[in-house]
């Protein structure tokens, strides 16, 4: 992926974000750690996860997590939207998992490591835990269900919002309908 290709869809994406973020704080560049993948060396799955952050794009759905590892490493987790169908300006697939700009194979060991840190991943918000829910000033038009299921989180606290983000990607990752989705990216990609 090229470079200017990258920034164009993070810099899309930190403005679509910017409604709907958990914190204040946004996810680090990804430019300043490369992961390793070039030349056959496998993808670095990180251990003993802490989950820091989360966000839900409205850009379909996207979900993004901010991690730190056993060696406080920070990761960038994404699950690219799969409800709009693929933005030209935007290289990544929909439907697709991707740690550090990384797109991780379906059914992969790789992806079967990362679902395991990810169910055992401690969460620990990095801005601090909220007192007692949030209560609705204002009625809401919520245009789908997954949205509002994620604004009831919120409402909870930090810590729920965050839970609820990390159980709606792996429920997904593990669907039959997340496999569908990289089958049909797939074949257009080869036509």
């Amino acid at each position: 992926m090229r470079t200017a290709d990258s920034r164009y869809a993070l810099e899309k994406l930190a403005v679509l974000l910017a409604q709907v973020r958990v914190s204040d704080r946004f996810f680090p560049d990804p430019r300043e750690r490369l992961t390793p993948t070039i030349g056959g060396v496998a993808l670095h799955i990180p251990r003993e996860l802490t989950i820091e952050d989360g966000a839900y794009a409205l850009d379909g759905g996207s979900i993004l997590l901010s991690l730190r590892d056993m060696q406080d490493v920070q990761w960038k987790l994404v699950l690219v939207q799969h409800r709009i169908p693929k933005d030209q300006t935007d290289p990544r697939f929909p439907g697709r998992l991707y740690l550090d700009d990384q797109m991780i194979p379906v059914r992969s060991d790789e992806e079967g490591q990362l679902l395991m840190e990810l169910k055992a991943a401690s969460i620990s918000p990095i801005y601090g835990k909220k007192e007692g829910p949030k209560e609705e000033s204002e009625p809401m038009h919520v245009l789908s269900e997954d949205i509002a299921d994620f604004l009831a989180a919120t409402r909870i606290s930090p810590l729920e919002a965050i839970k609820h983000l990390v159980d709606s990607l792996v429920h997904f990752v593990e669907s039959e309908e997340y496999v569908r989705l990289a089958r049909e990216f797939a074949d257009d990609n080869s036509a």
